[in-house]
């Protein structure tokens, strides 16, 4: 980003500084609710990811300049989150204590940008600027979440806590694939 900001907006930072603080507040009740040492670890892995997706927010907000497209990011994931706890209030009573429901929002403001960015690949027909590197290490990083999320689960029961966090995993890694099915079908056209 120090170089080249084309296609990054501030705003897909910001949501996903939102999600990983979502799920760390999710981690730590998780361990409040029963201190296991791989529920200790879900806190280390998302207090982890604070410290480097912060450094990459402080980055955006210094070399990326904040665009029209990133008030719709935001104005989308608030009337998404609002829209949420409207549904979960209706029909379930439950509010945004319940970890489910901050499961869901967590995931909305992970898998509303990851989207957005596979609606730009195909529109500019063109995944260039996104690096291989990037889209592995995305799916690495996930699915070994999921994978350790998983493990406490089995470990120790699955808690709505844990429930909450697996939600918003598993939309963040949908998402991605999405993102990653345009990329490899643009890359494998520029082959051709």
């Amino acid at each position: 980003m120090t170089e080249n900001t084309q296609g990054v907006t501030t705003a897909l930072y910001v949501l996903f500084m939102t999600f990983i603080g979502i799920n760390m507040m999710l981690a730590i009740r998780a361990y409040k609710h029963k201190k296991d040492r791989s529920r200790g670890q879900a806190i280390i892995v998302y207090a982890n990811w604070s410290i480097l997706i912060g450094a990459h927010l402080v980055i955006a907000f210094k070399y990326v300049p904040w665009r029209v497209s990133d008030y719709y990011f935001i104005i989308g994931a608030i009337l998404a989150t609002v829209t949420t706890l409207m549904i979960a209030k209706t029909w379930k009573g439950l509010g945004y204590e319940d970890a489910i429901v901050r499961g869901i929002v967590a995931c909305l403001c992970k898998a509303g940008p990851q989207l957005y960015l596979t609606g730009c690949i195909i529109m500019d027909r063109s995944g260039q600027g996104l690096a291989a590197t990037t889209i592995w290490a995305g799916h690495a990083s996930v699915l070994t979440r999921i994978a350790h999320l998983a493990y406490c689960g089995k470990r120790t029961g699955v808690d709505r806590n844990i429930k909450g966090i697996l939600i918003s995993e598993i939309g963040n890694e949908i998402s991605w694939i999405c993102v990653t099915a345009a990329w490899l079908y643009f890359q494998k056209a520029a082959l051709y």
